[in-house]
This record gives C-alpha cells, sequence and structure tokens, in this order.
C-alpha cells in the first residue's frame, strides 16, 4: 500500500485500507529514509540535496554575512496517479522573507525527469536554477526560507490541483542575516576637496528602504542631519547619489541612517575627514558686546566675502563688503545703535556659508 500525504478521491472513504482503490494521484510521503521531496542548494561547492521534510523543515541554518553563497539550484518531487489520473506539472513554490513579514512565493516548474517501477510512478525534478537566497536580504535579524509543492492534473479522480505543504504550514527554515549583509547594499564613500567634503552613495539595492539620512558629527557622539533621500518618492535603486558638504567642518564623522518601510533603522559604518582647508569663523569676541567685536575668519580661498548681521525677526541691520588678501584675517566691526538681543552673523562666499549668534547687550 503506497504511504500517501496528499491524495484525491473519487468517492468518500469509509476503510481507510482501501484508500489505494479510489485515490486518483498523489505526493508521496516522506518516510524514514524514503525522502523523497528535496531542495538543492549550493553554499558555494557542491550541489547538496536536502529534504524538505527531516533537513528544512524548523532547521537553523546560522548567521549569514556579505561574504556567504547560498543558490537555490531546484528540487525533486516523487508523486504517483491511478485510475486514469494523470499529473501534467510539478511546481516548487518558494519565499525568502523576514520574520514578521508576509510570506510572497514564486515558482521553479519541476519538469519530468524519469518513471519507476512502472509508468504509475514519476520522478519530476529540476537543478538548474540559480537563484540568490540572499539577494533582497538587506536587513539583519531573523528570515525564513518556505517552500511547499504543487501539481496540476487531468481532473481524473482527483482536483485540478493537489499540495504537499506540510498540512497547509509548509516547510520552513530559518536563518540570521548579519548587519553586513545590509549595509552591502549602499556603498558609502566621503571624497575630501578644497573647500567642501563630496558624500557619495551608490545604491546596489533599495528593496525595502525607506529613507536614507545623511548625518555629520564634530565628536561622533552628536550628530546633526544633513540630507534626507526619499527612496519611496525617488527611482534610486541602482543609482549613484551624491550631495555636497559645502560647510565642512575641521574634523568631521560621516555616516548613514538607513530607515527600513517596516520601522526599524540601520547605521552604516562612519567616515572621518580632517579638511585643514575649512571655511570658517575662528574666533567671535568679545561675545556679549555692546557691537563692538572682531572676527577671525578662515578662508582658503581668497576674495570678496560678505558679512551680514540679522535681528531676531530676520531683519538685515548690518552689511558689509570683505575682500581678503591672506587665508585668516580678521575684521572689526563697530555698530553702536544695535538694540539688546540675539543676532545672527553670517558670512558667505559664492556658495559657502557660516554663521555664528551674537548677543548684544548694553
Amino acid at each position: 500500500m503506497k504511504n500517501i500525504i496528499s491524495a484525491c478521491f473519487s468517492i468518500l472513504i469509509v476503510l481507510i485500507t482501501t484508500l489505494d482503490l479510489f485515490a486518483g494521484a498523489g505526493f508521496y510521503e516522506d518516510i524514514g529514509a524514503n525522502q523523497r521531496q528535496k531542495v538543492v542548494f549550493n553554499f558555494g561547492n557542491s550541489d547538496e540535496w536536502k529534504s524538505v521534510v527531516d533537513e528544512v523543515d524548523g532547521q537553523d541554518y546560522g548567521t549569514k554575512t556579505s561574504s556567504d553563497i547560498w543558490i537555490l539550484k531546484g528540487g525533486e518531487a516523487f508523486v504517483w496517479k491511478d485510475n486514469g489520473s494523470d499529473i501534467t506539472s510539478v511546481i516548487l513554490h518558494y519565499s525568502v522573507y523576514k520574520d514578521g513579514g508576509t510570506p510572497v512565493f514564486s515558482d521553479i516548474n519541476l519538469p519530468w525527469a524519469q518513471d519507476y517501477s512502472g509508468t504509475n510512478n514519476q520522478r519530476w525534478a529540476s537543478t538548474s536554477e540559480n537563484i540568490d537566497i540572499l539577494e533582497n536580504v538587506n536587513s539583519s535579524g531573523l528570515w525564513y526560507v518556505e517552500f511547499y509543492y504543487s501539481a496540476a492534473t487531468n481532473g481524473v479522480d482527483c482536483p485540478n490541483t493537489i499540495y504537499f505543504n506540510n498540512g497547509g504550514s509548509n516547510y520552513k527554515l530559518h536563518f540570521t542575516a548579519d548587519q553586513s549583509l545590509r549595509i552591502a547594499n549602499i556603498n558609502f564613500d566621503v571624497v575630501k576637496k578644497l573647500t567642501q567634503n563630496i558624500i557619495k552613495l551608490k545604491v546596489l539595492n533599495g528593496v525595502d528602504i525607506s529613507k536614507v539620512q545623511i548625518e555629520r558629527s564634530s565628536n561622533i557622539n552628536q550628530w546633526t542631519k544633513l540630507k534626507v533621500i526619499d527612496f519611496e518618492n525617488e527611482n534610486l535603486n541602482q543609482t549613484n547619489y551624491q550631495f555636497e558638504d559645502n560647510n565642512p567642518l575641521p574634523k568631521a564623522f560621516y555616516r548613514l541612517r538607513i530607515i527600513y518601510k517596516y520601522g526599524i533603522f540601520e547605521l552604516s559604518n562612519v567616515i572621518y575627514i580632517e579638511n585643514e582647508n575649512t571655511f570658517l569663523i575662528n574666533k567671535l569676541y568679545p561675545n556679549p558686546n555692546k557691537g563692538n567685536f572682531t572676527i577671525d575668519v578662515k578662508s582658503p580661498v581668497l576674495g570678496y566675502k560678505r558679512l551680514v548681521l540679522i535681528n531676531s525677526s530676520g531683519e538685515i541691520v548690518y552689511f558689509k563688503k570683505l575682500n581678503d588678501t591672506q587665508e585668516i584675517l580678521q575684521y572689526e566691526v563697530n555698530i553702536n545703535n544695535l538694540q539688546e538681543g540675539i543676532y545672527t552673523l553670517i558670512i558667505e562666499q559664492n556658495n559657502r556659508r557660516v554663521k555664528e549668534r551674537i548677543f548684544i547687550s548694553k
């Protein structure tokens, strides 16, 4: 008597001992050494055949990093047919998804491979696929790979589709994705120029990414947002992106905050840039003052600059055009008619700008 995990029946079965007389077609059940439904993995060396019942379902496949290889080559299924039933195709369904997500299945068609023990027993198999299991694994944490089989029939003595699916629960392994798997999907670099730092991103795989935030710090503890790239409104997959920090700090740390659609975020590696050619206000003194103060300005690019003083209402209360003849210059400002309050001093040159708060107290 055949061992049957999935079968279709032409009439209501009353006695279990008469099962073979009425069943039209089915998948062979995996019992003991007879592990017939298998998938084929390749981890960088030879192909490995894994029983979905004993070597896939519930198994932990360890931690995967960006250097790991994990290819799904295909699988095999053993089926039987009786009483005029015929099986016309067999499909292996698979899905790779993160813990908490919903599986979305893709199909591998398993072509007929051979008949055995007569024409009523068949093996359907494929080992020619080249599916990268880790291709879209772009977030660290727990992930699943889930499988089930289906077969199309001629509908004689059985439904048009029969399944090998663990009673509807399917066959599911799990693994842990290391952080490097996610970060490897965005190449991140900072290039130092004369008067600016260029942040460069190469997006290799933007699946599941909602936003990427470029951040900067002077001390690696407190971070400031420089730019937000919205992946849901911009088509940035397989795209180069560049952002110019036109007001670089003398010593700066840069990083990416990668925000995913399901709410979590990941921080990239940190890049440190030391820039001696930074446009900045070295000193402003005294501060507070009565409207008379001195500014030490460092600028690697000589030439004209604008000095602007703005009050708390956003009004320009003072303007002066400056002309540098050396990299570090001192400017004395004397404005006697300023009211007490907080002002913003801005020095601009081309598309670069630095600013400082001034407190006027009389």
